[in-house]
């Protein structure tokens, strides 16, 4: 088992030889965490998953009739059992037969020293908009093997950082109150109420029983400020979190680009009518998936429009929906000129922007591409 990582969740590394013949590649191994009250798999940044009763996960080879995997667990106990912690394990072949069964026994040898883990829980596009004397809520899953004694957000600047205030958040069922809606389900809220016009940058804290602490700067943002169009040129994510945000802000400022700028996670889809009145628009999706038929529909009211676009995006590709709205085949779009009779212009002509290397061109409209993957 090795060493806890911040939060208590811990590396269990399962070794499994076959013998008699038994053929494990692309076997699983299935643990029963149910067997154990303080224990519950790693199964991603939602608190209640935490309560997984049961996790498969595929056997890895290491060697002839040897497997590995590695597992994530979190002992949600801020003291040692005092006896050994038992885990049923059960194997199959890549058939899904079963051919064998056993059990992982370790013990947890002292008590909670590491901080709680935070994750920022608001994943409800459009929700990060609250104009003066409106309200939102801030939300977080908070997951500690002790009782968290302190639950803050801090806001601060977007840009500059300087101190906007504080909101306690809490984990009570009071709805009305604090934005909670079920008591110990280790998710928390708390509700605040813009009295100034600014982007806002929220940092996360939290501290447990035993004084462990921990700390999420930008967790979240979100904003009070009214949209008004200002600039030629929009560009659209959506959010810091998910896609960056503010890299591209700074790019397009050093390239001295005039822009507006619209995240969806936190404004909900921008009107076709106000995306189409501006020259141009650089559209980033990072690593989101291209998937809902919003991104398709503004696309096609670009194109359509005959506003230059240009996409950014390391899992995006220049088929299906793209090629039938474009014209665009193949897997990448990496020349300049002409695009299906579309004369690329001198929109980005002297425009540089330094971003990660798994952003990548692959398709544009009535523009020059800007960069290739891990090239500015």
């Amino acid at each position: 088992m090795d060493t806890p990582a911040s939060g208590g969740v811990y590396g269990l590394n399962v070794f499994v030889e076959s013998v008699g013949g038994v053929d494990l590649s692309g076997g699983r191994l299935v643990l029963d965490f149910g067997a154990h009250p303080r224990t519950a798999s790693y199964a991603g940044s939602r608190a209640e998953a935490f309560a997984s009763t049961g996790s498969n996960y595929r056997l890895t080879r290491i060697a002839e009739r040897k497997f590995f995997q590695r597992i994530p667990m979190v002992w949600m106990s801020p003291d040692p059992p005092g006896e050994d912690v038992l885990i049923p394990a059960r194997i199959s072949d890549y058939r899904g037969r079963l051919v064998g069964l056993d059990t992982l026994r370790f013990r947890v040898d002292r008590t909670d020293d590491v901080p709680p883990l935070i994750y920022p829980r608001i994943d409800v596009e459009g929700r990060g908009l609250a104009l003066r004397g409106q309200e939102i809520i801030l939300r977080a899953d908070i997951v500690d093997a002790s009782m968290p004694t302190s639950l803050v957000a801090e806001l601060r600047d977007r840009d500059h950082g300087g101190f906007l205030g504080s909101v306690p958040l809490f984990d009570d069922g009071h709805w009305t109150a604090h934005g909670d809606a079920v008591p110990g389900d280790r998710l928390v809220g708390g509700i605040h109420r813009p009295t100034s016009t600014a982007d806002f940058r929220v940092d996360f804290r939290a501290s447990d029983e035993f004084g462990n602490q921990a700390s999420l700067p930008g967790g979240w943002h979100f904003t009070s400020r009214p949209y008004a169009r200002t600039a030629p040129y929009l560009l659209l994510t959506w959010s810091q979190t998910s896609t960056d945000t503010d890299l591209y802000r700074r790019e397009l400022e050093a390239a001295g680009v005039r822009f507006d700028w619209w995240e969806f996670d936190l404004r909900s889809q921008i009107p076709d009518t106000l995306a189409v009145a501006y020259e141009g628009v650089v559209w980033a999706w990072a690593s989101r998936p291209v998937d809902r038929p919003d991104d398709h529909a503004l696309f096609a009211a670009l194109n359509a429009a005959g506003v230059p676009v240009v996409l950014l995006g390391s899992r995006l590709q220049a088929g299906g929906w793209l090629a039938s709205e474009i014209g665009v085949s193949g897997q990448l779009v990496s020349a300049s000129g002409d695009l299906n009779g579309v004369a690329a212009d001198t929109l980005w002509s002297g425009v540089h922007l330094q971003l990660s290397a798994d952003s990548e061109i692959i398709a544009w409209s009535g523009a020059d591409p800007i960069l290739a993957a891990g090239s500015s």
